[in-house]
């Protein structure tokens, strides 16, 4: 799992770059809700979500399905979302260990062409959100 973080990291890191050189002004980091008195509020997305949110959609519609949820929920006073990234041996996100996850297209192994792992982290620091990726290891 760290593997994927750094790599992510990496490629977000050079896409920022190379872009930065063509802006003149760098973007602001998010900024995530700090818990009131050390307090976590907290939401768990299960892997059944993905069957309706996911599974068989579009990058757009996905994305906009993500961001409609993480907006909902920062709007309720959570500062905190659980994402199920590895339910059964699988992932929800690209892996030379795992499958990619039946929730993502309907097919275990089936490459939903976009990294639904990526936008969440997106979605739920642009919400004002932390967020914590939920793995079974077995």
């Amino acid at each position: 799992m760290l593997d994927f973080i750094d790599k992510t990291w990496s490629k977000t890191s050079q896409s920022s770059a190379q872009s930065s050189s063509q802006q003149t002004s760098v973007p602001e980091p998010p900024v995530i809700s700090t818990p009131v008195n050390g307090e976590t509020k907290a939401v768990w997305i299960s892997y059944l979500e993905y069957q309706s949110i996911l599974q068989g959609k579009s990058k757009n519609q996905f994305t906009s399905n993500i961001e409609s949820m993480f907006s909902d929920l920062a709007n309720d006073g959570y500062n905190t979302v659980f994402v199920h990234v590895r339910s059964h041996s699988d992932a929800l996100y690209d892996s030379s260990y795992f499958p990619w996850s039946v929730y993502c297209t309907g097919t275990e192994g089936k490459d939903p062409g976009f990294d639904p792992l990526a936008i969440m982290v997106a979605k739920a620091h642009n919400a004002g959100l932390k967020i914590e990726a939920w793995v079974n290891p077995y």
